[in-house]
């Protein structure tokens, strides 16, 4: 599922700041962190959100990708 970031700005910010933060248990992980997160007015990078498990042992597994130019990873 493709996100465009500016409408879910916040919820990325969630996400960012619970992987940031000391106590993981304060942060509420539900599949709505799942997806593709980018800005299309920003080409060339954006983040990729997996939630992994289920019940209470749920984890999230995050990636950023970027691009050149000319299409390179």
């Amino acid at each position: 599922m493709n996100i465009p970031l500016p409408r879910h700005l916040s919820l990325l910010a969630l996400a960012l700041a619970g992987m940031l933060a000391g106590d993981a248990g304060a942060l509420t992980i539900t599949r709505e962190f799942a997806g593709t997160w980018y800005d299309p007015a920003h080409s060339g990078h954006g983040f990729n959100f997996e939630v992994i498990g289920s019940g209470p042992q749920k984890n999230i597994l995050g990636s950023w990708y970027t691009y050149d130019n000319a299409g390179n990873p």
